[in-house]
């Protein structure tokens, strides 16, 4: 289980199924996310699982990976085809807002980071960005003055933090951009989105959060073996002068 499918699919199903079941029913967490039939632990800092279910009433029982039986079981989740449409959907939504508040009520509107952010996919096991290892292209965005921090390894509030402040943010799709839940209204953001064989796979997650959030949306597709580090430091220094 990856940041993006807990943040945003699982913790507004756990915050939102007081509506239908008995508050007394045990809510399963994951101790390990299962990948092809391989266990491995899930991929974000365990603070996350944490905060993001903090003030939840209902008792949280942790499985390990195995098999077991139920009298009832609810499963309250999007499948793969409708997760950009889960975040469309109102009791997810409401959950997701009230997490967020709860979270600036909590830090009084703190943040930790420069208004332009660049989102890294350095250290991924997948959808890398090769322009990330060229130097030009790396010297392009501290010359626009984006920001990158790491977010491996934070917990759910400081990368609320993070995300608070920026007003321009910049990524490869990936779980990170899950944080534009955190962006203030009004905020832009350019999801760069990597083809495969000349075409994109149905991934409009980002675009379905921002809309929702109120944040100006913009895509730019590239395709890896065709896309330059110069020529994809152009396309952003074009975007970002426009949000001048």
């Amino acid at each position: 289980m990856n940041y993006f499918h807990w943040l945003l699919i699982h913790v507004p199903a756990i915050r939102a199924a007081d509506a239908w079941v008995d508050p007394s029913v045990p809510a399963v967490l994951p101790r390990h996310s299962d990948h092809l039939g391989v266990p491995r632990p899930v991929s974000f800092a365990p603070a996350v699982m944490e905060e993001s279910l903090s003030g939840v009433t209902r008792p949280l029982r942790s499985l390990a990976p195995g098999a077991y039986r139920a009298r009832r079981l609810f499963r309250f989740t999007v499948d793969e085809p409708q997760q950009a449409e889960g975040i469309r959907c109102a009791p997810w939504w409401e959950a997701l807002l009230a997490l967020e508040s709860s979270l600036r009520a909590r830090d009084g509107e703190a943040v930790e980071s420069a208004d332009r952010l660049f989102v890294s996919r350095r250290g991924a096991r997948r959808r890398l960005l090769a322009a990330e290892d060229d130097p030009d292209f790396l010297a392009v965005l501290e010359e626009l003055g984006y920001q990158s921090p790491s977010l491996a390894g934070c917990g759910l509030a400081a990368q609320s933090r993070i995300f608070r402040g920026a007003r321009r943010v910049v990524g490869p799709h990936g779980s990170g951009l899950a944080n534009l839940l955190f962006c203030a209204p009004g905020a832009a953001v350019l999801e760069l989105n990597v083809t495969v064989d000349g075409e994109r796979g149905p991934r409009t997650h980002f675009r379905r959060l921002a809309e929702r959030r109120g944040l100006a949306y913009a895509e730019l597709r590239i395709d890896p073996s065709a896309t330059s580090g110069a020529r994809l430091a152009a396309e952003i220094r074009r975007w970002s002068e426009a949000q001048a």
